[in-house]
């Protein structure tokens, strides 16, 4: 039986890079510190790489990394480059389980506090996203004594290939979720068709603020980082109203917590200079009554999450954001909008178009792993069941109009 104390990474692991087989060089930074001083050459990265997700940046994860990593965790953040050119970030840490014995490795934004990571992935270079993403699993999969079990998220363009890793047969693939998220392409070159009834909805929310409240409301479309800032406790308490909707799905609160409003606030407003995040927000007479925060890259809208209060369900509030967000997203040339993972009649309503993310499992073929990870799994499951039997109840009472 192979021993569950030996999880220190080589020294050559974290000092010298290794020359993978389709000639990518992947190194590993294992400090916040040096993450810190690559996040300019990350950044870079996820800006010019077309990449669909805004949670492969760093302005995301870094702050959760600073914020959620507990001292006992290590970073094991590995860069592949091709020809000293960065294509591919996979910010791994190791994380223990019990006294230490087991461990797994998993990317930053999962975990704990993983509610406003919507879509962890690895980043990678488009032009080399495939031969990127098989040098960082084959670098991963030389350092198997340092973990039990790795949780690797693709992107929807990829299946993990048994040939990636180690050509032995030691290492076990499992398929652990599959994430698929509701998507609305837009092509700048004709009209981007909405469905009739999603037309109706739009224009009856609109009627009815009028007749409501003539010439007293607005969507305010909130950008600068000191807006954002002064922005976010609206949309807070917005999202917790939403939370507590009598009578409807009930929709978890992912800001309940202090740590993560505070989480929220660091990643947005880093986000901002870049024109990375925008809070959409309906104010009648002045007053925020629903609001809906959507995160940009070069080519991608993304609604991560938004919030109303009961007397602005009448009113279709969010859908009315949402139009705005899309018709923003069409004049920014944007190709996409990603209405976040979850496809619900509300989100299909845009678009009955999925795209769908595999995550896999990789466990050392080793009875010590195979136990652990069996654990493990278990526990998982069980957890998701109770998650999902919250998730889909209601409220209780009824709404009041």
């Amino acid at each position: 039986m192979a021993s569950l104390t030996n999880h220190s990474p080589s020294e050559s692991s974290v000092r010298r890079p290794h020359q993978s087989p389709v000639g990518i060089s992947v190194t590993r930074i294992p400090s916040l510190v040096e993450a810190r001083a690559f996040a300019a050459e990350w950044a870079e990265l996820a800006e010019t790489s077309g990449a669909r997700n805004p949670f492969t940046h760093p302005d995301w994860l870094l702050p959760w990394a600073e914020r959620f990593l507990r001292p006992s965790e290590q970073v094991w953040l590995l860069a592949a480059r091709k020809d000293g050119r960065l294509v591919g970030v996979a910010p791994f840490y190791r994380r223990s389980y019990g006294p230490g014995l087991v461990r797994s490795m998993q990317l930053w934004g999962t975990g704990r506090h993983s509610g406003l990571v919507d879509l962890p992935q690895l980043l990678l270079d488009r032009e080399h996203s495939r031969i990127a993403a098989r040098a960082l699993l084959s670098w991963l999969c030389t350092e198997t004594s340092s973990w039990d079990w790795a949780l690797i998220p693709l992107e929807d363009r990829f299946w993990l290939e048994p040939e990636w890793l180690s050509p032995d047969g030691r290492i076990m693939i499992l398929t652990k979720i599959v994430r698929a998220n509701v998507v609305l392409p837009i092509n700048q070159a004709r009209p981007t068709v909405i469905k009739r009834n999603l037309r109706e909805s739009l224009r009856r929310g609109r009627n009815r603020l009028n007749r409501c409240y003539p010439d007293g409301w607005c969507v305010a479309r909130v950008t600068e980082r000191a807006d954002l800032i002064n922005a976010l406790p609206d949309l807070a308490r917005l999202h917790g109203e939403r939370s507590r909707l009598a009578g409807k799905k009930r929709h978890p609160n992912a800001l309940a917590k202090e740590t993560d409003r505070s989480y929220l606030s660091a990643v947005v407003t880093a986000s901002a200079a870049r024109g990375g995040a925008c809070i959409y927000l309906l104010l009648v007479r002045g007053e925020a009554v629903a609001g809906l925060l959507v995160l940009r890259s070069r080519e991608c809208t993304y609604f991560l999450l938004s919030g109303m209060s009961q007397q602005a369900w009448e009113f279709s509030p969010i859908t009315l954001l949402q139009g705005c967000a899309v018709d923003d997203a069409i004049t920014l040339g944007h190709h996409w909008v990603n209405l976040s993972s979850g496809p619900d009649t509300p989100k299909l309503r845009w678009s009955e178009e999925l795209i769908v993310n595999p995550e896999f499992v990789l466990v050392p073929d080793r009875l010590s792993s195979r136990v652990a990870f069996t654990a493990y799994w278990q526990a998982s499951a069980a957890a998701e069941v109770i998650r999902e039997r919250g998730r889909h109840r209601l409220n209780s009472g009824h709404v009041t109009r």
